[in-house]
């Protein structure tokens, strides 16, 4: 389909490493739409079955069932030889499927949100007009060296202490610029206490019990039945709400684990197991506590809405800096085990002083959106 040659023609690039490169990806898109009038496009290059079980399957495996071996991956991918040859195989599955994009839809910008994509998007752009092109680095504390490698466009950060990372680099000060963590404008809707009654009657939930949400995201959360075994042998009185996203086979084992449950427990807590929803700003608005990954994503979504975060899980190198900034803020806790979610769900939901005490340090630290800086940049930003 022929966009409108007269409004502005935005492509979004990036793989499919999990959801943290696509969501801001779709939050940008949108609001540069709704407020500039710009026709947006949301695309992975990558399009062979191989290219995406690479990058999709291979990245869920790594991170989730070999995590050290993606520590390692991580850990030594920072030599120039290491990441110009990552970058060189990407585009082997992404380059002539980018060029083709660019012929076809003839953006008039240019937003990368993977840094894997940097080299063959070089390539796609050679001999062509200059398009503003812009990174928007989706690390937000402690960004790796490859998103500063190979190229010379503007960085779009979610904080200073990246932006000073990405300098150190060797990053032009001036053409980095450091906003806020990014979530959808969906996560920022007021809600009313009664819509959250009703939705929490929507699924079945208990009358005045607490709800703990398990937020695995759209590829689930690993040790997700674990964790929902430990929870339900709590004593204290709660529901539980378990999304697994698009993981069926977890889903069946959290789904069994349950069944178990409501066949032999003597406290019938109501556990109500979802697969991928749409619905993640009505859950965590409901939820009394949230245990997630460590996502920035996620992260920022959990800070928006003002609720307890307990992380779960982290990926090791990747999302280390996400959990230090949890914790040094107090605004959530790192439980790295089962048994330790249990008790730290236990320890904010049987103690209202520790859980008012998260929630003043969220609502003292302010949450601010990048979305709305991010997306002025990426539409006034010089080639």
């Amino acid at each position: 389909m022929q966009a409108d040659a007269s409004r502005e023609r935005v492509l979004f690039l990036y793989l499919p490493t999990g959801g943290g490169h696509l969501a801001p990806a779709r939050a940008l898109a949108g609001r540069i739409a709704a407020e500039y009038g710009a026709d947006t496009r949301i695309e992975c290059p990558v399009k062979s079955r191989v290219g995406l079980f690479c990058y999709e399957d291979g990245y869920r495996i790594a991170s989730q069932k070999l995590p050290a071996l993606w520590r390692f991956m991580y850990a030594n991918n920072v030599t120039p030889a290491a990441m110009r040859l990552s970058q060189f195989i990407t585009a082997v599955f992404s380059l002539r499927a980018m060029t083709r994009l660019l012929d076809e839809y003839r953006p008039t910008r240019v937003v990368c949100v993977h840094h894997m994509l940097a080299w063959s998007l070089r390539q796609a752009l050679r001999g062509r007009r200059r398009i503003p092109t812009i990174m928007v680095v989706t690390d937000p504390y402690d960004p790796h060296p490859i998103w500063a490698f190979n190229h010379r466009w503007p960085l779009a950060c979610y904080t200073e202490e990246a932006a000073k990372v990405l300098v150190g680099y060797g990053a032009d000060p001036r053409r980095v610029y450091s906003h806020s963590l990014i979530v959808n404008e969906r996560f920022e809707r007021p809600v009313s206490p009664s819509e959250i009654a009703d939705y929490r009657r929507s699924l079945g939930l208990r009358e005045g019990k607490p709800m703990v949400l398990i937020a695995g995201g759209a590829d689930g959360m690993k040790r997700a039945s674990q964790m929902t075994r430990e929870l339900l042998s709590s004593r204290l009185a709660f529901d539980l709400v378990v999304v697994c996203g698009r993981d069926a086979m977890l889903k069946l084992e959290v789904e069994t684990v349950a069944l178990a449950h409501r066949i032999k427990a003597i406290d019938k807590k109501k556990v109500v197991v979802l697969g991928f929803t749409d619905s993640m700003p009505m859950l965590m608005r409901s939820a009394d506590a949230i245990a997630s990954k460590a996502g920035a994503s996620v992260v920022a979504e959990v800070l928006c809405v003002g609720k307890p975060n307990i992380i779960a899980y982290r990926i090791p190198g990747q999302e280390e800096g996400n959990v230090d900034f949890v914790v040094k803020h107090g605004v959530g806790l790192y439980c790295r085990t089962p048994r330790m979610l249990k008790r730290g769900v236990e320890s904010i939901l049987g103690d209202a002083g520790r859980r008012e005490s998260i929630e003043r340090n969220i609502r003292e630290m302010g949450f601010r959106n990048g979305l709305y800086g991010i997306a002025e940049t990426i539409m006034t930003v010089a080639p």
